[in-house]
């Protein structure tokens, strides 16, 4: 009984850490394309998100917002215009996402 519970949380962990895994690609994604203009709209959603997932750890929300402004500087430092900075950007978001489900993981 114990080892089924313990099995479903951790599967429950691994889908949670997953969906923030897309949620991050997403929102760069969706700063890609306004560039940066709603930045403070997508940040606000985010954290909304992040809250309802249940995620409401205070690291958590503020490592994904440390990701956002991240994504941010880097979108408004390289122009957003070439496909080569954007797949940069995907790249980095995943990679980001990936660290946040280890730290998810940890936690």
């Amino acid at each position: 009984m114990l080892l089924t519970t313990f099995r479903f949380h951790a599967n429950f962990c691994i889908i949670r850490g997953l969906l923030l895994v897309v949620i991050i690609v997403v929102v760069v994604v969706v700063i890609v394309v306004v560039v940066a203009v709603e930045v403070v709209v997508v940040v606000v959603v985010v954290v909304v998100v992040i809250v309802l997932l249940g995620i409401v750890s205070v690291v958590v929300v503020v490592f994904v917002a440390v990701i956002i402004i991240l994504v941010v500087v880097v979108v408004l430092i390289v122009d957003s215009s070439s496909i080569v900075s954007l797949t940069c950007i995907l790249l980095l978001s995943i990679l980001l996402g990936l660290l946040s489900l280890f730290l998810l993981q940890i936690m």
